[in-house]
């Protein structure tokens, strides 16, 4: 089960952008629209069983304009959608993203996230989600907290 935990550090740079979601908006969404760089920051998993694992968070994600949602990020299992309100973008919480690869399934519940950004140019990102994995018959329940700062590219 351990190697499906790290697993979910390799998706936790998008899950994070993906964790961004709701409907509605009462505010301009051009600051949150590009790609955006993580500077700096960490994700933790806590998982039963195992030993607290947080990591330094890298990557990028890309923010586009939504067709039924202010704001969408893409990726190649997930899409999911966000609100913006003044300089913060809400996550609507339940939101899921399923992914599979060779060493299984997992399954990821956004309880919230919430990205500002006053200057368009930095940001900062903060998130919550639960992880339900599935890898050689055996399933786990895991929580993530995640908190970053970011810079449009």
């Amino acid at each position: 089960m351990r190697s499906t935990v790290n697993r979910i550090l390799t998706y936790m740079p998008v899950l994070s952008a993906l964790a961004l979601a709701g409907c509605g908006s009462d505010s301009d969404t051009s600051k949150f629209i590009g790609t955006w760089q993580f500077t700096s920051g960490t994700v933790t998993i806590n998982c039963p069983g195992f030993a607290t694992d947080t990591e330094s968070v890298t990557g990028n994600f890309t923010v586009s304009k939504g067709s039924t949602s202010d704001l969408v990020v893409l990726d190649n299992q997930c899409s999911l959608k966000f609100s913006v309100s003044g300089t913060t973008a809400n996550a609507a919480p339940g939101q899921i993203c399923t992914m599979t690869d060779a060493t299984g399934t997992e399954v990821d519940t956004f309880s919230d996230a919430v990205f500002s950004t006053t200057d368009g140019a930095t940001g900062h990102l903060s998130a919550t989600l639960n992880l339900a994995m599935t890898s050689g018959g055996a399933s786990e329940t895991c929580q993530a907290t995640e908190s970053a700062d970011l810079q449009k590219l």
